[in-house]
């Protein structure tokens, strides 16, 4: 991800929300600088002082809460884009923020470094784009302020020759081209902006068609061109009581553009004359006119793209969220009216990380509009299809007689990825989920339309992915319930509810502990004690598992420190580490510097990560364990047997111990391939001189049958379970 030179301005004053952004910025190539405040006022002073490309705002903030706070940072800089962060998908607060000048709206829970990269850049080009038009919008006033004189690049000379061509035809034999009249009763044959009556007030077609002009003109001459709907007029004093108007169409390059009328005192004077000082005052002003503005048409051109870029998505082309909600409003009223059925479509490509991961933004950004083509190509003509943000795509389904014509061509969408994407060379296979609302059945407005498609999309992902869902109320209340659980986990650090569990490893010879798995448990206050399979596949979706990922580190080895202090003996301490934190480009800074603070020896530390964690991108992991193995640190692989490794892949690996799954130790007694499979593993890990431990072991027969394979270690309820810091001390200090 390159960004490069970019200055981010982040108000939010949750520390671990905070965090998680840094994170994920420090991902950005190039050089991306991140200030931040946990205040409103001292992130608008930040904004008086310096300059930033982007705002990152939380609308929940000590002293500002709600639109008022965005607002408040578009009072102080008005040309600031703004990304708001909220910890709750709120479809209704989205388009309020949207409304009120937001770029866009990303829910905490639901972004990662990918999406956060694309809706940065977006939201400062969609800026860019706006200004552009306000300020096109303000030169066009003031072009507009001069009157309706200026429609292409002018020519003064041409103006001036067309001009005295005109007064010589005016001051023919017949004049009737352009109609000069005399005395009190005129005719106004033509006039392209509706004139005035002597008191200021616009006349109406019908009024203008004959008008008397009774009051003399006893001033010099003054030229008129305030506004643009007042006629161009040039008054001459009328010394003998005579009056005479000229009404003369303006013609430049043969677009009649104006009238210009005239009062002369005699029809001795030289209309010519008029017209040649007329014209010396009008270059004048035109001259001033044009060193400010460009071609008009080249302005109307630069206009639409501005137009069209501000409200579709830059990479396919398609609608993009502001757009397709302003067609939802529009197609939604239709099918009120009209009571018809009408489906929305939430889509979500599965897996899309890994190929910006492997292959690279480039190649993401090209099955990003290969996606979109496939699309637009399956969906019917009266659909539409829009990209709301990463990976993420939005279909309108007006006017739908049957709720199966939706499932059909929900059928058709998932079936279209079947076909590989060729993708820099690469054959991608992809797959989609998909959640549906239906107007309306699961919503009668937009923000429940779409909250509710959103809601069951990762009911989608939930049932495996590569299909799609119907919206129902049930799915809705998990739903809640997640929202609430990964507010409240996202607390739980600064509430003091985490804490770390230690289950003792034993030596299946000795019967001694010689080293102890670190186990994270949460307190929450409604739900009692959880365990990690309750909460941390949540913080992984979230991307919160790597700020707990780095306080168990902490937490662990500051223990570990204590403890030695105390002149305890526990042995080695293994951590678990998540795929997010593996794949962090600042895993083994992190770890190097909580040691470094800790006073912690590295060989005191072993690392654990899942098999298929390791087997995933093999190239980078290798790379990241292997800094991490020659700083010292252990490598553990953990729920072995349960993934797709193979014995090239191990040997590419700095491993020193493999944890054989429990789902294998526990039906050794009667399953004869379990314990081949357990015999194979552990003669093949010692020939690679790596250690072999069995978790989960709850009995003495699988102890027994474990110590006859020659497995080195053990770990499960026969000898402990996990127990809280001061237990395990105790069970220590007793030298159990």
């Amino acid at each position: 991800m390159n960004i490069s030179d970019l200055k981010i301005l982040l108000i939010e004053d949750n520390n671990g929300d905070a965090e998680l952004i840094q994170r994920m910025l420090a991902t950005f190539e190039g050089n991306c600088s991140l200030k931040r405040s946990d205040q409103l006022s001292t992130g608008l002073k930040l904004l008086e002082d310096e300059t930033f490309d982007v705002v990152l705002l939380d609308l929940g903030l000590p002293d500002s809460c709600g639109i008022d706070t965005l607002q408040k940072i578009q009072q102080k800089k008005q040309a600031m884009p703004v990304i708001v962060l909220t910890g709750l998908s709120d479809e209704k607060l989205s388009a309020e923020a949207i409304s009120s000048g937001a770029q866009d709206y990303l829910v905490k829970g639901k972004i990662d470094s990918e999406v956060l990269y694309r809706t940065i850049r977006y939201s400062i080009k969609r800026k860019q784009a706006e200004e552009t038009i306000r300020k096109a919008k303000e030169l066009s006033d003031a072009l507009n302020s001069l009157g309706n004189v200026i429609y292409s690049t002018l020519d003064i000379e041409i103006i001036m020759k067309k001009v005295v061509v005109e007064a010589a035809q005016a001051i023919g034999a017949d004049g009737s081209s352009i109609g000069l009249f005399q005395g009190d009763s005129i005719v106004i044959t033509y006039m392209y902006n509706m004139p005035r009556d002597f008191s200021g007030q616009h006349l109406s077609p019908d009024e203008a068609k004959d008008i008397h002009y009774a009051a003399s003109v006893r001033d010099a001459v003054v030229f008129n061109s305030a506004t643009p709907d007042d006629r161009i007029n040039v008054y001459f004093w009328d010394h003998f009581g005579i009056r005479s108007m000229l009404a003369a169409p303006l013609i430049i390059r043969d677009k009649v553009i104006g009238v210009i009328c005239f009062y002369c005192f005699s029809s001795a004077f030289s209309f010519t004359e008029i017209y040649v000082d007329f014209v010396r005052k009008l270059s004048k002003a035109i001259s001033v006119a044009l060193e400010n503005v460009g071609l008009y048409e080249d302005r109307r051109r630069m206009e639409e793209k501005i137009s069209h870029l501000a409200h579709h998505d830059e990479l396919t082309g398609l609608p993009n969220r502001r757009l397709f909600a302003s067609l939802l409003t529009l197609e939604l009223a239709q099918s009120r009216r009209y009571k018809q059925k009408m489906a929305i479509f939430f889509l979500d490509l599965d897996q899309f990380k890994d190929i910006n991961d492997t292959l690279g933004h480039a190649a993401g950004d090209e099955l990003l509009k290969d996606v979109a083509d496939r699309l637009k190509s399956t969906i019917r003509e009266s659909d539409t299809v829009a990209r709301i943000g990463g990976d993420e795509f939005n279909i309108m389904l007006p006017n739908i007689g049957h709720v199966e014509d939706i499932a059909d061509i929900a059928r058709k969408i998932v079936e279209c990825f079947q076909k590989p994407f060729m993708i820099a060379g690469h054959e991608l296979h992809m797959t989609t989920s998909i959640g549906i609302s239906i107007y309306p059945d699961d919503g009668a407005g937009i923000d429940a339309l779409l909250r509710n498609a959103d809601i069951a999309m990762y009911h989608a992902k939930k049932e495996g992915r590569n299909t799609y869902q119907f919206y129902n109320p049930e799915i809705n209340v998990r739903s809640v319930e997640r929202i609430r659980l990964d507010n409240w986990l996202r607390n739980s650090i600064k509430r003091g509810e985490l804490s770390v569990y230690y289950q003792p490893q034993v030596d299946i010879k000795t019967g001694k502990i010689v080293c102890a798995e670190a186990l994270v448990r949460w307190r929450h206050p409604g739900m009692g004690l959880l365990d990690a399979a309750q909460f941390i596949p949540l913080a992984e979706e979230t991307g919160f598992v790597t700020v707990i990922d780095e306080w168990v580190l902490q937490t662990v080895c500051a223990q570990a420190r204590s403890w030695q202090d105390a002149g305890l003996t526990t042995g080695c301490l293994t951590v678990n580490m998540s795929a997010r934190l593996l794949q962090s480009t600042e895993l083994v800074d992190k770890v190097s510097r909580i040691l470094g603070e800790t006073e912690v020896l590295p060989d005191f530390i072993h690392l654990e990560i899942t098999e298929s964690m390791a087997m995933k991108n093999i190239g980078r992991t290798a790379a990241r364990l292997k800094e991490l193995s020659d700083m010292g640190i252990r490598i553990y692989i953990d729920d072995f047997g349960i993934g797709y490794s193979s014995l090239n892949y191990l040997k590419r690996l700095p491993i020193d111990c493999l944890k054989i799954d429990k789902s294998f130790i526990q039906d050794i007694a009667i399953d004869s391939d379990d314990r081949a499979i357990i015999s194979a593993v552990t003669a093949m890990a010692h020939k690679m001189k790596i250690k072999v431990i069995a978790e989960g072991v709850e009995t003495e027969e699988q102890l027994s049958f474990l110590r006859l394979a020659g497995c080195d270690e053990m770990q499960g309820f026969l000898y402990s379970r996990a127990l809280p810091a001061e237990e395990f001390e105790e069970l220590i200090t007793a030298g159990k």
